[in-house]
Parts: C-alpha cells; sequence; structure tokens
C-alpha cells in the first residue's frame, strides 16, 4: 500500500510540475512511432497485386486477380483480340486491344452526345524494335462521370497494333488502382501466329 501511495505521490508530483515536457515527449514519441510505421504501411500498399493471366487470340496480359475480365469481340477468350478487365468496385476499368493485326479497336470510339476528348498527343517511337506511332487520348464524360485514357501505337507497316487504357470513375479510383494499372500494361505480351 505504501509503494502504490508513492507512486502515485511521485506521478502527481512529475505531472503536475513538468505536463509540457510530458506532452512533448509524448509529441515525439508518436512522430516517432509514425515515422516507423508510415514505411511499412506504403510498402504492404505498393505490393504487387495477385495476379490472373488472360490470353487472348494473339497476346496474353496480366490483371488484378479480383477484377473481372470481359471478352469483348469474341465468345471466348481464347478468340479475343479485345477485353475489359473490371475493378469489383466498378471504379476502374482495364482495356486491352491486341489483334494479330491492324484492326479498329472496339468500344473504345467517341461518343458525341456523351463524351468529349479533352487530349490527344501523337509522337514516333518503337515498340518491339518496330517503327510506328504511339497516340495517346484522354477522353472525359461530360457530366464529369468517368475519364477514359488510351495510348496506342501501330506499326508504319501495320505488323504491330495495340490499344491499352482505362476508365476510371475519379481521381481518387486512379490513385488506388495506378500501381495496378503499371502492372497490367508492362505486362501485356503479343503472340505470333
Amino acid at each position: 500500500m505504501r509503494l502504490v501511495c508513492y507512486a502515485g505521490t511521485h506521478f502527481k508530483k512529475y505531472f503536475s510540475t513538468d505536463m509540457t515536457t510530458l506532452f512533448r515527449n509524448l509529441a515525439l514519441l508518436i512522430s516517432g512511432l509514425t515515422l516507423f510505421i508510415s514505411p511499412l504501411v506504403a510498402a504492404q500498399s505498393a505490393a504487387p497485386a495477385k495476379a490472373s493471366k488472360y490470353r487472348g487470340a494473339y497476346f496474353e496480359v496480366k490483371y488484378p486477380s479480383n477484377f473481372t475480365a470481359r471478352s469483348l469481340d469474341a465468345a471466348k477468350p481464347r478468340e479475343s483480340s479485345a477485353a475489359t478487365f473490371s475493378a469489383p468496385d466498378g471504379s476502374m476499368e482495364f482495356y486491352i486491344f491486341s489483334p494479330q493485326w491492324a484492326g479498329d479497336a472496339p468500344g473504345i470510339a467517341l461518343v458525341p452526345a456523351k463524351e468529349t476528348e479533352v487530349a490527344r498527343k501523337s509522337e514516333n517511337g518503337k515498340s518491339s524494335g518496330v517503327a510506328g506511332a504511339f497516340t495517346w487520348t484522354t477522353i472525359a464524360a461530360k457530366d464529369k462521370s468517368y475519364t477514359r485514357v488510351y495510348q496506342s501505337f501501330l506499326a508504319e507497316d501495320k505488323s504491330i497494333n495495340w490499344v491499352i487504357g482505362m476508365k476510371y470513375s475519379s481521381e481518387a479510383a486512379l490513385a488506388t488502382y495506378r500501381a495496378q494499372y503499371a502492372q497490367f500494361k508492362a505486362s501485356l505480351v503479343q503472340l505470333a501466329d
């Protein structure tokens, strides 16, 4: 009992005479924990998501395993040249078009009644060592409910053609899925006949 009273008296004396120091030390402890925990949280969120493989007629691509894949131009994925991959919450959709040769990418044409093209940029370059033109296009819904962004490549000799893109509902969705989109985009493998 005497020990408890001594501890209580000592704590009361310390707390009442040095409250500023106590709060300063507590703030330092909290900020130290934040510095320690923040990189751990960032590392977890940057960790690659589990991926599934989608194989079309002439391409393969990896997409987040919790997304839903849908072929756009064929009944079976192995016969398709275009597909979408939708996030569970519907706020993000990845897009791929990779035919054997050149062609028109299905499902991405501008709908003038509902959408506006807000940016387009083209430049010459190479894909898989073949010269051609890259084009970046951004399309926004007039009601601001989504934005679509596409990057395409068409070889000068039309031997390589692909379009890869995404449709997202908000900047928050873009931030959430940006790393997964980069992995999706980097995973594209075009297959020979």
